[in-house]
């Protein structure tokens, strides 16, 4: 057995090939004695993974309601299958669902695939993740880029970034198998501008991996003779103030609230106040950055939160009113400073 126990099990069954002396031959020799649409079904769960919902199996195997159930309870029985619940399935080795989805020829798999990633459309709760790779691999590029776009929003807005990052990051991969054109251009150039965001979280805005995005991000619009969107421009504002380049930094921070102005884009206005803000507390401006932070915070509504934590990558109300709290702090400690300082020069004057 080679130390696997699964071998014992299957050949020790009643119905197990006399002359098998592989798992994948056991195992293989048992699909081959389901019935028809049993083993219809078995491709559509080895397509799926390795845990499914009956209701996912049925609307993908394409059988009526009675013969998916006699299919699904003849896996059941044969113990192909295993039940979690009511609704709820998986197979009852890893290696099963392989052998099921090796048996798959490759036109096979696309259809069913294509199939799967329809049916999860229509859950109530559409796992975006799935169906992009669903998709994927059925050949369907378009939608398996539209889907991991909605993946990457669904991810950063439970601050799981990294899983943001990836999403975007194989949309964009998958965008280079598209025909060239300006279409495609604008594509790639909406998902290099939804990077920074999530990137930010993992790597900062000093990586090299911004740095580059941010390059070819503006190659494209350039190429497309485009004005670069908020985001992006928000993006190069952070990076030029974290290498220190305040003047850069106040000049992208003008566009936003130039953009902002003209668009009467609300959650840009509070952006664009942010950075101000920020653009004026690293230098050392205090007085000038409380102005503009008390203005972000006085303009932020929380519906509008979402928006922020997609578009940009944070909560503005909850860092500007953390960098007011502290530019209030820190400019009481320099005018007790200064009032100390004064005290003791002047006591020592008067000696």
């Amino acid at each position: 057995s080679e130390g696997n126990p699964l071998f014992v099990v299957e050949a020790l069954r009643p119905d197990a090939p006399a002359a098998a002396s592989k798992v994948q031959a056991v195992i293989t020799g048992r699909l081959a004695r389901l019935s028809r649409d049993a083993a219809a079904v078995t491709g559509v769960a080895a397509a799926v993974g390795r845990a499914f919902t009956a209701d996912v199996l049925a609307a993908a195997a394409g059988l009526d309601e009675r013969a998916f159930v006699a299919a699904l309870d003849e896996l059941w029985r044969r113990g192909i299958l295993r039940a979690h619940g009511l609704n709820a399935y998986d197979f009852s080795h890893g290696r099963i669902r392989d052998a099921a989805y090796a048996a798959l020829g490759p036109p096979r798999r696309r259809h069913l695939h294509l199939a799967i990633a329809r049916a999860l459309e229509g859950g109530e709760h559409p796992a975006a993740a799935a169906i992009a790779a669903h998709y994927e691999q059925a050949g369907a590029t378009a939608q398996a880029i539209r889907w991991y776009e909605r993946a990457a929003e669904a991810a950063q807005w439970l601050h799981a970034h990294a899983d943001a990052v990836r999403a975007l990051e194989r949309a964009l991969s998958l965008s280079g198998q598209l025909p060239a054109g300006p279409g495609t251009a604008a594509l790639q150039l909406r998902l290099l501008t939804a990077l920074p965001a999530p990137l930010l979280a993992l790597e900062g805005y000093a990586s090299e991996r911004m740095a580059l995005m941010h390059t070819r991000a503006l190659q494209l619009a350039g190429q497309l003779g485009s004005e670069p969107e908020p985001p992006l421009v928000w993006s190069l504002a952070m990076a030029a103030l974290v290498r220190g380049e305040w003047e850069p930094a106040r000049g992208f921070a003008g566009r936003l609230r130039a953009r902002a102005e003209r668009d009467d884009d609300q959650v840009l206005w509070v952006e664009s106040d942010y950075l101000r803000g920020i653009a004026a507390y690293w230098p050392g401006r205090l007085t000038e950055a409380r102005g503009h932070f008390e203005a972000a915070m006085e303009r932020f509504r929380p519906e509008r939160r979402r928006a922020h934590v997609l578009r940009y990558g944070q909560d503005p109300e909850l860092l500007s009113g953390s960098l007011h709290r502290i530019s209030l702090w820190v400019g009481g400690l320099m005018l007790f400073l200064a009032a100390l300082y004064y005290f003791f020069v002047h006591r020592y004057m008067r000696r």
